[in-house]
């Protein structure tokens, strides 16, 4: 993380990678299929840094498979990390979280998982006024030093990583965890870091999309209250699509900045099970008037019909090619009152009937 942008976006930087190689101090034959498995090149096993790019998925990949060959060193066996993985602490910490109502609810709810962590109750804090919340992080590096161990990524437990790279990190990593769980990037007002920053500040810029404010009294994500009354969008599948790959879908969060559309699509997810929000609630949780945001999506060519629309047909074209459910399941699910509602619907999206596109797919 020394002297480069952190921007994250859907490429991400070589040497990130490189730099988790070099974390987790795994030989280099135990490596090397891994990055032939993921098509990465072997120089990033190599001491010099390396240029070029790679997708968030492969990155995500890359992240977990690296945990996995060091937690199978701990463990015994790759199928005992498997299991790890899959029953982790951070997973548990995550199911619970999603239950939340809201964002206020579920960092509450995170905070107290921590603190059940942590004698010394370690974790967060919200301080709150009408416009303006502070969202503090509680780390001590007292009972650690500024050396990164396999052990502080341990899936079993919730360890903060020491040092600024470890505040960073943090920080960054539930920054996009709130945006991922309310379907709306969160627009950060500032940052602040309790420690020096490491050459040049200006490196850090793109971390965040806000200023970062090094030696402060404490490390916090500063926001509009309103966030926290954003209602938590994700299921239980979601979850599991993002544990898949993390910590790539996180990083993805940062493609809700680029349009209305995406920010629209952002708030609607993927749980259809709950009935849609109308337009006047989309745009309550955008701050902004319901002509205004009519206006921007027609800006885009697009209404929020029409968004509406094209969520359900690809989640519809998802569980047609995914799943064997059948149409009336398909139907329950997408939030459609019979099956014969959701097969007139999926034709005039496609032109074909469910059946149809399931043949024509195969």
């Amino acid at each position: 993380m020394h002297g480069t942008s952190l921007s994250m976006a859907e490429s991400i930087p070589l040497r990130y990678a490189q730099s988790a190689i070099h974390l987790v101090q795994r030989p280099h034959d135990e490596i090397a299929p891994l990055l032939q498995e993921l098509a990465l090149p072997e120089q990033l096993l190599l001491a010099e840094p390396i240029a070029g790019t790679t997708t968030a998925e492969t990155f995500g990949r890359l992240f977990i498979g690296l945990i996995k060959l060091s937690q199978a060193d701990l463990q015994g066996s790759s199928q005992a990390a498997d299991q790890i993985l899959g029953l982790s602490t951070y997973r548990l910490l995550f199911a619970y979280v999603i239950n939340a109502e809201t964002l206020r609810d579920a960092i509450e709810r995170a905070s107290l998982f921590y603190s059940r962590f942590h004698s010394t109750g370690k974790g967060f804090s919200l301080q709150t006024s009408k416009d303006s919340t502070r969202w503090v992080f509680h780390i001590d590096d007292a009972e650690t030093n500024d050396t990164i161990r396999i052990e502080d990524f341990c899936m079993g437990s919730l360890n903060w990583l020491p040092g600024l790279r470890g505040r960073i990190a943090a920080l960054y990593t539930w920054h996009r965890m709130a945006s991922w769980l309310t379907g709306n990037f969160i627009d950060l007002q500032y940052a602040n870091i309790d420690q020096r920053s490491e050459g040049n500040p200006a490196d850090y810029s793109g971390v965040f999309k806000a200023p970062l404010y090094f030696q402060q009294d404490d490390s916090s994500l500063n926001f509009h209250s309103r966030y926290l009354d954003l209602p938590v969008i994700r299921n239980e599948d979601d979850l599991n699509k993002m544990l898949e790959t993390f910590p790539a879908e996180l990083m993805l969060t940062d493609t809700l900045t680029n349009s209305m559309t995406s920010r629209v699509t952002g708030l609607l997810g993927n749980n259809f099970s709950i009935e849609m929000p109308s337009l006047d609630e989309i745009a309550q949780r955008l701050h902004m008037t319901p002509p205004t945001l009519h206006r921007r999506l027609r800006d885009e060519g697009t209404s929020y019909q029409k968004i509406k629309d094209s969520c359900r047909r690809d989640a519809a074209i998802d569980l047609l090619r995914e799943t064997d459910s059948t149409g009336q399941k398909i139907a329950e699910i997408l939030g459609f009152s019979d099956a014969s509602t959701f097969y007139r619907a999926f034709k005039k999206w496609t032109g074909m009937t469910p059946q149809d596109f399931r043949q024509h797919d195969s």
